[in-house]
């Protein structure tokens, strides 16, 4: 088992979808990183990682909008 834990925003609201009639929630995580290269110029990208938490999320969706903070531990796929 590959264990992952992420840092990170938000990119959109959190959503309930299905697959095969179960429910789960989807939301993406993203990560600025920034760095200076040799010339002093400094660079920013995002890494964007999509998430799905099985079920239908209960009270936990209401806090999974767009901008917010969060932590991510789980397995990767």
């Amino acid at each position: 088992m590959l264990l992952v834990s992420l840092i990170g925003n938000l990119g959109s609201d959190a959503r309930v979808e299905q697959n095969n009639g179960r429910p789960f929630v989807s939301f993406s995580v993203g990560h600025n990183d920034t760095w200076t290269d040799q010339q002093g110029v400094t660079h920013t990208s995002v890494q964007w990682c999509s998430c799905a938490l099985n079920g239908d999320g209960g009270k936990l969706l209401q806090y999974l909008k767009k901008g917010k903070s969060v932590f991510v531990l789980g397995r990767a796929t």
